[in-house]
């Protein structure tokens, strides 16, 4: 993990860029429904040359109880750039992303119109230690003939440091595969980057608002953090 305490901004852009292989394989159940997650196919994706994995890593000075209870609102995913907007208000292993799909600037050149993209929430909870708790979402983009075009996996592992319980690593993991992804890989690339920039720049924000009040109460949370708001 990469400690961004002090001069956070300049950690931000060095964040970024560091794509690595180190993955945290949360021991936090996936689920069980097959029409919803197939472990033969997400290991598909890992595999898959299309496009780099886009991995990011963050120290939060935030106990994991505290930032994983807020996580688990739908207020969070609103930061991601690919989203236009965000209709869940709860969230529920199995369940939908209820999200109104945005190509993005970087997207919209390559994806045909009228795409329709489900998106279903395939890991959510704590292992049994309550030390690892994980988020994480699975996509499929279809074209307007029902056709898939694009797959992929967003997930949230947040882990509670071994040497100290106020800080909680937290990593962001996303790939796409599929033929559009095969054909566009640096416009890909690039899109997923950029979800990556708002999932850094939500961790510091949440981390400044704890340091100051101590809790992270959604409606506050809200107000603090203007900069992602719809």
């Amino acid at each position: 993990g990469v400690v961004c305490n002090m001069l956070k901004f300049v950690c931000i852009i060095t964040l970024i860029l560091m794509v690595t292989s180190a993955v945290v394989d949360a021991q936090v159940p996936y689920c069980s429904n097959p029409q919803i997650y197939n472990a033969t196919i997400d290991q598909q994706l890992e595999n898959s040359p299309d496009m780099p994995a886009q991995i990011v890593s963050i120290d939060a000075f935030i106990p994991l109880p505290d930032l994983f209870n807020y996580i688990a609102l739908a207020q969070f995913v609103s930061w991601n750039p690919l989203f236009n907007s965000v209709q869940t208000t709860d969230f529920e292993l199995c369940g939908p992303l209820d999200a109104v799909y945005s190509n993005s600037q970087f997207l919209t050149p390559i994806l045909p119109p009228n795409v329709n993209g489900p998106h279903y929430i395939i890991q959510m909870g704590c292992d049994p230690s309550g030390t690892q708790c994980a988020f994480g979402w699975w996509f499929n983009l279809f074209d307007q003939s029902g056709t898939l075009i694009t797959y992929g996996r967003h997930t949230f592992t947040f882990t509670q440091s071994p040497t100290n319980k106020n800080v909680t690593t937290v990593q962001s993991y996303e790939k796409a595969a599929g033929p559009n992804v095969a054909a566009n890989s640096i416009a890909w690339t690039n899109a997923l980057q950029e979800s990556l920039v708002d999932a850094v720049l939500g961790i510091v924000c949440l981390e400044r608002f704890y340091q100051s009040s101590g809790a992270l109460n959604p409606s506050d949370v809200a107000n603090f953090c203007t900069h992602f708001s719809p």
